[in-house]
């Protein structure tokens, strides 16, 4: 379940950065300069939005280029994300219908894997080690 704002763990040997404001829409983030010949970032960052946590800022040494690279995607799929079946479902509806279509292995056939992955992928929000505590991880 998300936290609510102001949960967050200040590290006292580690340099946290916020940027915005965790009443409307804030990243937080702390680089842990872990030794790797692979040019990776290692760290801690979560999400805020509207005063709720999204990810783990407590999980350490998580691959904070993946998931940066993944929300540089999100923002360039922002002009996309709008899908008028959406507008009469609610949250858990919404929810039950993103994850059945992306990452449920049911009774469809790989052909409508496939097509649902197409067109429902964009609004996978949250994805990575970081997020792995977050129930709902979708823009819609």
């Amino acid at each position: 379940m998300p936290r609510q704002a102001g949960s967050c763990l200040s590290f006292q040997t580690l340099a946290r950065m916020q940027f915005g404001s965790t009443s409307t829409f804030a990243i937080d983030c702390v680089h842990e300069p872990i030794p790797n010949e692979n040019g990776w970032v290692f760290g801690r960052m979560c999400i805020w939005a509207k005063g709720l946590r999204l990810g783990d800022f407590d999980e350490p040494a998580c691959m904070l280029n993946v998931t940066a690279g993944h929300l540089e995607g999100v923002i360039g799929r922002l002009p996309d994300l709008l899908e008028p079946a959406f507008e009469d479902l609610t949250d858990a509806q919404l929810y039950e219908l993103l994850d059945r279509a992306i990452y449920c292995d049911d009774e469809r056939t790989p052909a409508q894997v496939a097509a649902d992955a197409e067109r429902y992928f964009k609004f996978d929000f949250c994805r990575g080690q970081v997020f792995s505590d977050t129930p709902m991880s979708w823009l819609g």
